[in-house]
């Protein structure tokens, strides 16, 4: 697809991610939405991988997840991602999210309260108050299914950075 140097002001990416200013500064000072951004600039500006985090923090949080966690996988597993998928290395990335943990009894790494990382079978491990998934190509629908409880929803990231490509409008050369 498309990445660059251009930066966007906070208007031009609330517009674009399709999210209230409002919201936008509550994301950012009670949540920490961009808090590296922080610093002695009087005016921020956003890179296009940021204006699609928080169209994908929009998103989350528009089907039931809460700010917190779309703000914090956002920020921490989908900054990646968007750039792979802007400077075309990768194709296609789906992700999904549910409530609570999977029905699986595997083995997970997971961060406790502490944000210490840890390893544990999953059925003893505390259960999240949500969870991600990367389906990947090959993953089953019906086998990532199975272990969600029931519900999951997918999100398209390519789909979703097309959608903030047409909303910030043709970009020159």
């Amino acid at each position: 697809m498309y990445l660059d140097d251009r930066t966007y002001t906070t208007s031009t990416l609330t517009a674009a991610a399709g999210c209230e200013p409002m919201t936008f500064r509550t994301w950012r000072n009670r949540n920490g939405l961009f808090s590296e951004l922080a610093g002695d600039r009087k005016w921020k500006r956003f890179t296009l991988v940021e204006v699609c985090i928080v169209r994908a923090v929009v998103v989350m949080t528009a089907h039931g997840l809460g700010a917190s966690y779309a703000i914090k996988f956002a920020q921490t597993d989908l900054r990646f991602q968007f750039e792979q998928l802007l400077t075309g290395e990768r194709d296609t990335s789906l992700i999904g999210f549910f409530v609570g943990g999977t029905l699986s009894d595997d083995l997970v790494v997971f961060t406790d309260e502490d944000g210490t990382a840890k390893t544990a079978m999953q059925s003893e491990r505390p259960e999240p108050p949500c969870s991600f998934i990367f389906l990947e190509d090959a993953a089953s629908l019906a086998a990532t299914m199975s272990n969600t409880k029931g519900i999951l929803t997918i999100i398209d990231l390519k789909a979703l950075a097309k959608h903030v490509l047409a909303a910030l409008g043709p970009l020159e050369a």
